[in-house]
């Protein structure tokens, strides 16, 4: 029985140990258990064909009751094969507020088939 309780003291002092690192390495409680945390964000980008090449619509739609700023959308084009033309990042520097949304163009590739468009980064504020 002593042993036991040695060992789970033991345990105990290195799991702590742990957790305080990782706080003071800047991790959060959700990084650490390794949850997900969601971003409240919905993005689309359908395609227009225009006749110098393709343009993609990106637009972001704030799903939250919070305003988002610094949005980073990733959008990777595709063709006709499924094989990758290009990735291009899009910020939007303007803030975008609770459940509203923004557009912007992007031009792409002629031989542009179909695109992705992934949000990489974005910061929740307060407001």
């Amino acid at each position: 029985m002593k042993k036991l309780m040695i060992f789970l003291l033991i345990l105990g002092l290195i799991v702590g140990g742990v957790y305080i690192y990782m706080k003071q390495t800047g991790h959060s409680l959700a990084s650490i258990m390794g949850s997900p945390e969601t971003v409240g964000l919905n993005v689309t980008c359908p395609l227009n064909k225009k006749l110098l090449g393709t343009e993609a619509d990106v637009k972001v739609t704030n799903l939250t009751n919070k305003e988002h700023k610094n949005i980073t959308v990733t959008v990777t084009s595709y063709d006709s094969d499924g094989d990758v033309i290009e990735q291009e990042e899009v910020s939007f520097l303007r803030s975008l507020g609770p459940k509203k949304d923004m557009t912007k163009s992007v031009r792409l590739s002629k031989k542009t088939d179909k695109c992705e468009c992934v949000v990489s980064n974005s910061e929740k504020s307060d407001k």
